[in-house]
């Protein structure tokens, strides 16, 4: 299964304390409250390698093409991080071929990208959409095997209006899958955290420069430090007892004999 899909089924949950040695519970990824994902463009990633350090959950490239020679420099530099490459539209060929060089997902634009880029099972598939296209076409694609979605356009005014916030509401009513969000550099955490309450599973933020990844690290911070959720706890129902011929516990009781103490011989 894909790393970032797994990352995003288990945003917000609340995760068990670790018991014995081991990382804080507040650092392990897999119960962060909303994912965070960087976007790199490759020609920015070719001039500045270090951008591959930024302290984010996964990276989505931008490429100019996806010939062999780009994929294979982009499999060198994320080659112990999680990466996905995202295109216009892919066809099966090339995402079998990203599956096969380490892409642990692909985002697509356009409806024409071949369907059947669903057959690579270790390979997330994510799918741009918005509010404009209606609640029947976003149910059926939820209805696909796709993984994930990307809202578009991303957010671009902060802090975060209710008319945003309702574009974003249109689609996570209806959208069953896990959605990500494009925000701007400058999110703050009231911002991330309506966004987690109302249903966000993850954050993508442009990488270009240096001061980027330091942003990506402020944001990561702000992240970790949002409320974590409740544990809700199971209540548990004691049983009343009632009368021998109704069922006690959802077991029918025994018949009784059907004589009377009193009953003469």
């Amino acid at each position: 299964m894909s790393k970032l899909i797994d990352l995003l089924e288990k945003a917000g949950q609340q995760v068990p304390a670790r018991m014995g040695f081991g990382p804080p519970a507040g650092q392990d990824r897999h119960g962060s409250q909303i994912i965070l994902v960087a976007r790199v463009l490759f020609d920015n990633l070719a001039a500045n390698p270090g951008l591959a350090e930024a302290d984010a959950d996964a990276f989505l490239v931008g490429p100019n093409s996806a010939d062999t020679a780009t994929i294979d420099a982009i499999a060198a530099t994320f080659e112990k991080r999680t990466w996905g490459v995202r295109l216009s539209e892919f066809s099966a060929a090339q995402a079998g071929r990203l599956a096969a060089k380490g892409s642990d997902f692909i985002v697509f634009e356009s409806m024409s990208t071949q369907a059947s880029v669903l057959n690579e099972e270790d390979l997330g598939v994510i799918a741009t959409l918005d509010a404009s296209m209606g609640d029947e076409a976003i149910r059926a694609l939820s209805e696909l095997p796709l993984d994930a979605a990307l809202f578009r356009p991303g957010l671009s005014e902060l802090p975060l209006s209710f008319e945003a916030a309702i574009d974003l509401q249109k689609v996570l009513g209806v959208l069953s899958k896990p959605l990500i969000v494009e925000a701007p550099a400058g999110i703050e955490q009231r911002d991330i955290e309506l966004l987690k309450n109302i249903g966000v599973s993850g954050l993508v933020l442009d990488l270009h420069s240096k001061d980027d990844v330091d942003r990506v690290a402020k944001i990561q911070k702000a992240i970790e430090g949002l409320p974590r959720p409740k544990s809700r706890r199971t209540l548990g129902y004691a049983l009343v007892p009632t009368a021998a011929t109704e069922p006690v516990g959802g077991i029918a009781a025994p018949e009784e004999d059907g004589y009377e103490d009193d009953e003469d011989f």
